[in-house]
């Protein structure tokens, strides 16, 4: 079994698209990764029970590339929105700009790369959104208090 597709990346999709094309009409490459993934810290102990977001592992956010010239740069964001797209154009520009007058620059070519479309899920037995926080505890639970008598 396989973890769901995000809703949210697949509502963000048309914004992204828009992201792309802008970046194409003025760089020659131009790639978008989005990321959406959930993680969650589950403890069971003496002091008591925790449920936690792991802001460690769970992230939601895009990854953009562009081949500039002589080489890549990159800018990376949270959130997106269709007002935000100039000035995540302008903040590119700003950093090629400021690595060019600051920095000795390798000539790179440009990626051959063929566009590329694709979802990664992972693979699972049992889905955790369906299982529930209360049973993952239980199970939790359950666990140590057989560590436990083990012990003893």
């Amino acid at each position: 079994m396989q973890v769901k597709s995000s809703a949210y990346l697949a509502s963000q999709k048309p914004l992204y698209q828009k992201l792309l094309s802008a970046l194409l009409g003025q760089y020659s490459y131009a790639s978008v990764l989005a990321a959406d993934v959930d993680a969650k810290d589950y403890s069971v102990s003496r002091s008591g029970i925790n449920i936690a977001e792991n802001n460690r592992f769970g992230k939601r956010g895009f990854v953009v590339r562009v081949y500039a010239g002589e080489g890549y740069a990159e800018y990376s964001g949270n959130e997106l929105s269709e007002e935000k797209i100039p000035g995540v154009l302008a903040e590119l520009s700003r950093s090629i700009t400021k690595a060019e007058t600051h920095f000795t620059r390798y000539q790179t070519a440009v990626s051959k790369d063929e566009p590329l479309q694709f979802v990664k899920s992972t693979e699972f037995a049992v889905d955790p959104h369906a299982l529930g926080d209360e049973a993952i505890l239980d199970r939790l639970a359950a666990v140590r208090k057989a560590a436990f008598e083990k012990k003893a």
